[in-house]
């Protein structure tokens, strides 16, 4: 739980289970932003007393704030993949060799630490204020909130160590969540082509260690959603480790939010491979020349060997 204890002796997670649900007693507005015309909009309906429904949040310790019933039937009832109206920006912009390396990370939870059905609410409105997104549903979880591109890691590291305060961090290490990373790369044809080459050399160095090491390391072990690799692995497989199904971003599916330390750690540790990457002046194919295009894939593989070893030991 939070290590915050509120004068009355609770902690102010316990707090916003109780408060949670609870009918406000003065007038107040519907603070809950929705979409309206492709719109994100502030509702502000006027809440006389015993009209609304309170949504404590743990960070604030203070007061809820409050819904009208419409957006809070919406919201524990939703539905389909929301939206994200804007880019939400969050993360400074790294300055150096760094600044067109963005991430993105996918934030699944599950709200078994709250004793009502109001405890995914509160969950839900700590994470879209602290990362300016919109909770999307997955049946797998009990929400997902995927991040914007992120040009620098300094406000994730500040709000996953925010979290970690609350006491929130069983809602993310879980057998059913994960703590998937998207890093922008700009050339994945090429690696899509030499994938298997690549990232086997990375999957057998993660299976050079016992199920303990991965997931105090990583977040987890391999998995029905993070799967193992060999030379015949198709590139665009969801469930494999690491994949090349979109456009323009290498999604790595084995971490999950253990704790501040250990997740930052990753989300450094991938920020790099896709730097390195995006630096790589991948030899043309010339029709005749596949041999030393395949030596450059096996020195790359190597250096991401490398780059794991330095993040996580040997």
């Amino acid at each position: 739980m939070d290590e915050r204890i509120r004068k009355d002796g609770e902690s102010v997670v316990e707090w916003a289970d109780r408060i949670n649900g609870t009918r406000n007693t003065y007038r107040v507005h519907c603070n809950h932003y929705k979409l309206i015309n492709g719109e994100l909009t502030l509702c502000n309906e006027p809440l006389e007393a015993g009209q609304g429904r309170a949504v404590a949040m743990p960070w604030a310790g203070i007061r809820p704030r409050y819904f009208c019933e419409e957006c809070a039937n919406m919201i524990l009832n939703y539905h389909g993949n929301a939206r994200r109206t804007d880019r939400n920006g969050i993360g400074t912009p790294k300055k150096g060799e760094l600044q067109n390396t963005t991430i993105g990370i996918e934030i699944e939870w599950i709200d078994d630490i709250f004793n009502n059905r109001w405890g995914s609410l509160t969950l839900k409105a700590i994470l879209e204020y602290r990362f300016n997104v919109i909770t999307e549903s997955d049946c797998t979880v009990d929400g997902e909130d995927p991040t914007d591109y992120m040009f620098g890691a300094n406000i994730l590291s500040k709000n996953i160590h925010k979290l970690e305060k609350y006491g929130l961090m069983p809602c993310f290490d879980n057998a059913r969540c994960g703590g998937h990373m998207h890093v922008y790369v700009t050339k994945m044809d090429t690696i899509r082509n030499w994938y298997n080459t690549l990232f086997c050399p990375l999957h057998d160095y993660f299976m050079r260690h016992d199920s303990q090491w991965l997931i105090e390391n990583i977040g987890r072990d391999f998995g029905q959603w993070a799967g193992h690799i060999n030379a015949g692995t198709n590139c665009m497989n969801h469930s494999n480790f690491v994949n090349c199904q979109h456009n323009n971003t290498l999604e790595f599916r084995l971490p999950r939010i253990r704790n501040h330390k250990q997740y930052m750690n990753v989300v450094y540790f991938w920020r790099n491979v896709g730097y390195m990457l995006n630096c790589i002046e991948w030899i043309p194919d010339n029709g005749n020349n596949r041999n030393e295009r395949k030596m450059q894939a096996i020195n790359v593989a190597k250096s991401i060997v490398n780059l794991a070893i330095q993040y996580f030991g040997d």
